[in-house]
């Protein structure tokens, strides 16, 4: 009898979850999406942090996974453990009975695909918890699986960013479905994978206190610590307490200055750095530089921090009962993101997917989540190590150097997000108390219109100097001898300006960008004499900071370059150009509408 019932019990299950999928066949498709989106960057080497990642694969493959924090040859090992066991699951998976000896693109390949998996883990869940939203169960997943900046953060760059967002991506879900130890153990995951994750902490201790009592807090705070140190001991066995909570104790002060390519607060407080190219460098300005009194910039940054969170704190405890998890948790990831120095510009992805996760729990949030959705990408793709195409364009090509408008665009998002997190959905404002109430009442009619105003008014001039800067091409200074050479991939070189100093001269080329490309030429200039050449000077642009293939469209670039000449010689042509240092060619060039088989190009005869 029990023979007749298994089959059917079986077929009965196997029936139901195929009906389910027949269902909800958009996540299916949404996850397809997800995956063709990210496949073509997985051969691409977007950031040498993918090396880095290499050598502690390495590291653990010739040390073993426990010891990995005891390690003392220049890899550094800031990363929690979490991240390490995941990296040595890849390893026994890739190479269960040899060793990684050197740098091995499929291993990178592989590792990426850890990444992708996280996406869509993340995605995946959110589609189950709006499953009964009829709408928004598709379109925020399906505006996650298209989300270009997560798909360079994991796809193309290989970091782990969606990874621990997902794990608190789990404990809002937690703390919305009445699950808080649900919620502890993902948040204990997250801080396990990276430290950063902690700033969503005060909200889930606020929120588990106020819903379920001091009882059910010291549970899943003990729940938390157990997983804690369990995952911890056998580190600490094998290397030592210290180096094990160095990720933890020491994460502050890994990078310490202002900004690591963020376009927070302290870029646009910081003046010396605007003007940089991207990549920003990171090292400009010191956190440890005095700002006001005794506060150093550091000091300073984690104030603001502290009462921006005693703030949201506040408002999560008088609101405890509305669910507005991902509100909550998308404004404290955007102050974790501004407000302090020492940001990577990935800090702000969390915040960027609660924001689109938390449409569902208010409808305010669609500006703010479409807004980042575009900030965040930018954000990310100035720091990468190689071109990155969307849909086959380039998009850093095109929109250029916005550093400092994203940058205000920031701090506008983050009142907007503040306002919107602070403010009660069942009431116009925020209930601070009686004795608020008639000030408010007096100043709510007339403050309200000037408001919304202002912010029309600045979203205005901001657009309009965004499209300015995109579409405006920047103008030839004056004093510059103008030139019409065009070489290959678009770029042109529009004018030069030769100066000489004793025996060298000073030669500026000035540079346009008309297409985008994936070359990265060296710029050469040699002076002839009697059709030998005396003298010439060879670099990347911008000693290899600005590559020709991140040059941006319509903008003048300027090289720099100078020729130090022999004793007496007197050069009669100046000849510029680009070439390929790989294959040692010159790039293609027509001057004047002739084409020119050498490559160079004459900027100046009988130079001075």
């Amino acid at each position: 009898m029990r023979q007749s019932i298994l089959p059917s019990r079986v077929a009965a299950v196997t029936q139901g979850y195929a009906d389910r999928l027949v269902q909800h066949w958009q996540v299916l498709l949404i996850l397809c999406v997800t995956v063709l989106m990210r496949l073509p960057y997985l051969s691409i080497v977007g950031h040498n942090d993918l090396t880095y990642f290499y050598q502690r694969a390495i590291a653990i493959d010739e040390q073993g996974l426990w010891p990995i924090y005891a390690q003392n040859d220049g890899r550094d090992f800031n990363y929690p453990p979490l991240y390490f066991m995941a990296l040595a699951l890849m390893n026994t998976v890739w190479s269960p009975s040899g060793s990684l000896a050197a740098v091995d693109p499929t291993f990178l390949h592989w590792h990426k695909l850890f990444q992708v998996a996280a996406d869509m883990l993340l995605i995946g869940i959110t589609y189950t918890w709006l499953v009964h939203k009829r709408r928004l169960r598709w379109i925020i997943p399906g505006l996650l699986a298209v989300f270009p900046g997560m798909i360079i953060t994991s796809a193309f760059w290989g970091q782990t960013d969606t990874l621990w967002t997902l794990f608190l991506v789990l404990a809002l879900i937690g703390l919305n479905r009445d699950h808080p130890k649900i919620a502890w153990i993902g948040m204990t995951l997250a801080v396990l994978t990276k430290f950063q994750a902690v700033f969503v902490f005060p909200l889930l201790v606020i929120l588990t206190f106020r819903r379920y009592g001091w009882r059910t807090t010291l549970i899943g705070l003990g729940l938390s610590l157990a997983i804690f140190v369990g995952v911890l001991a056998p580190f600490m066995l094998a290397a030592g307490v210290e180096p094990v909570l160095r990720p933890f104790t020491l994460a502050v002060n890994f990078f310490p200055t202002t900004t690591v390519w963020a376009l927070n607060l302290w870029y646009g407080v910081n003046p010396m750095v605007w003007g940089e190219k991207p990549p920003l460098l990171y090292d400009t300005v010191s956190d440890a530089t005095l700002l006001l009194g005794p506060l150093t910039n550091k000091q300073m940054g984690l104030l603001l921090l502290s009462l921006y969170t005693l703030l949201l704190g506040l408002i999560a405890w008088r609101q405890y009962r509305e669910r507005r998890e991902f509100v909550w948790a998308a404004a404290l990831g955007f102050g974790f993101f501004m407000l302090p120095t020492e940001i990577h510009e990935r800090y702000l992805l969390p915040a960027a997917i609660f924001l689109l996760v938390g449409i569902a729990q208010d409808w305010r949030l669609w500006p703010l989540a479409l807004a980042t959705f575009f900030t965040y990408s930018y954000n990310v793709i100035l720091p990468t190590q190689a071109p990155f195409y969307f849909l086959g364009i380039n998009p850093l090509f095109f929109l250029g150097d916005m550093t400092l408008h994203v940058t205000l665009f920031h701090l506008f998002l983050l009142i907007y997000v503040t306002r919107v997190a602070i403010s009660n959905p069942s009431a116009s404002t925020v209930d601070w108390g009686a004795f608020s109430r008639p000030i408010r009442a007096y100043f709510k009619d007339r403050m309200r219109r000037p408001v919304w105003l202002m912010s029309g008014i600045f979203v205005s001039a901001l657009a309009v100097a965004v499209l300015a800067r995109i579409f405006v091409p920047d103008s030839l200074p004056t004093d510059i001898t103008p030139l019409n050479a065009q070489f290959a991939n678009g770029i042109q070189l529009e004018g030069y300006r030769i100066t000489q100093h004793s025996n060298a001269l000073m030669v500026n080329l000035y540079w346009r960008a008309l297409a985008y490309h994936n070359d990265d030429y060296t710029v050469f200039v040699h002076a002839v004499q009697d059709g030998a050449t005396i003298a010439q000077c060879d670099g990347r642009p911008q000693n290899g900071a600005y590559p020709t293939w991140r040059w941006f469209n319509n903008r003048l670039v300027e090289t720099q370059c100078v020729l130090n000449l022999p004793e007496n010689a007197a050069p009669d042509t100046l000849y510029a150009g680009l070439y390929d240092a790989q294959m040692m060619v010159n790039a293609p060039l027509i001057q004047n509408g002739q084409p020119v088989p050498s490559g160079r190009a004459v900027i100046g005869e009988s130079a001075p």
